[in-house]
């Protein structure tokens, strides 16, 4: 048995359920905007089933059946402040419970979390055989000016929270407080990115756009459609 476990407003979600009903696989899933409002029970160490009452079903996961887990954590947008405190509650205990199955789970909470620091993140990267461009992590003005005078530069979050890079220049550390640090800088790369959605295709320019964005992912109204490439249909 597949569970998947996130949000259906996610697209990447929904893209995972809808794929999984396509290929006629047997699965269950958990919105975790349902599940938030519910009941549900995670004991450790995992030798019984879980539950999770969604909706009006009680919902039981086995330790050992294979898990897609997409974890978007949506209390900010709660107007309730009842329902926005049960958000981290639910996490917690969903992620213990996780990170202790036997069984296979996608994107297990702890293996990842190593990404809510780049530069470790970026390490181990470059440990597995992965081509990741030079980086820098710094407070100091001078060594950030430096890094940024040896070529095209984008700044990234250091931590692994979503937000959009953006293109830097030695201006933009003119009268920079080491207090407000650090910085992380990555060497800008050019080139095309394929980004696949539920429905459609596009190509996204990984280059400055105007204004000095830096477009990763970018407003699909900005962005060319293009087809599917052959090697990813069918995956």
């Amino acid at each position: 048995m597949i569970v998947a476990i996130g949000v259906d407003v996610d697209d990447t979600f929904a893209g995972f359920v809808h794929r999984a009903v396509e290929a006629g696989a047997t699965f269950r899933c958990i919105n975790l905007r349902v599940a938030v409002g519910g009941a549900w029970r995670f004991d450790l160490p995992p030798i019984g089933p879980a539950t999770v009452k969604h909706d009006a079903e009680a919902l039981t996961l086995a330790p050992d059946d294979g898990y897609f887990y997409r974890p978007i954590d949506l209390s900010a947008a709660e107007t309730d402040p009842s329902v926005a405190r049960r958000w981290p509650a639910l996490f917690s205990g969903l992620r213990a419970w996780l990170d202790a199955v036997p069984g296979r789970v996608a994107n297990r909470p702890s293996r990842g979390a190593h990404n809510g620091c780049k530069p470790l993140h970026e390490a181990l990267l470059r440990d597995y055989g992965l081509r990741v461009p030079d980086s820098v992590t710094s407070s100091d003005p001078d060594v950030l000016r430096a890094f940024v005078r040896e070529g095209p530069t984008i700044s990234k979050t250091v931590c692994g929270v979503r937000a959009d890079a953006v293109v830097v220049t030695e201006d933009a550390f003119a009268g920079f407080d080491p207090a407000s640090g650090p910085v992380h800088l990555q060497r800008l790369v050019a080139g095309h990115q394929i980004v696949q959605s539920t429905r459609q295709c596009v190509d996204v320019e990984m280059a400055a756009q105007p204004g000095g964005e830096w477009n990763v992912v970018g407003d699909a109204a900005r962005i060319p459609l293009i087809e599917e490439p052959e090697a990813l249909l069918g995956e």
